[in-house]
């Protein structure tokens, strides 16, 4: 079973030093609520610096953080 508390963790603490794969691996996390408080905010700050250095799948999520971020604004709800 994956512990994903240990993983969100281990990716922080390389999304903090600049890892571009990790980055997106704790946004994931973020948007999908796995070892740690789910938030799209947190989701799309990690997303967009991993995006930010050519990350395509961050780039792709970080589209989909942002309509929830959205529709959320709206009081819909996302996702």
């Amino acid at each position: 079973p994956v512990d994903y508390k240990e993983s969100a963790r281990w990716n922080r603490a390389a999304a903090e030093q600049g890892h571009t794969e990790a980055q997106c691996n704790l946004g994931l996390s973020y948007c999908k609520g796995q070892g740690v408080a789910q938030s799209y905010a947190d989701a799309k700050g990690w997303l967009e610096k991993a995006a930010a250095q050519g990350d395509e799948l961050a780039a792709h999520e970080l589209g989909k953080v942002q309509m929830a971020l959205a529709v959320q604004a709206r009081g819909h709800i996302a996702m």
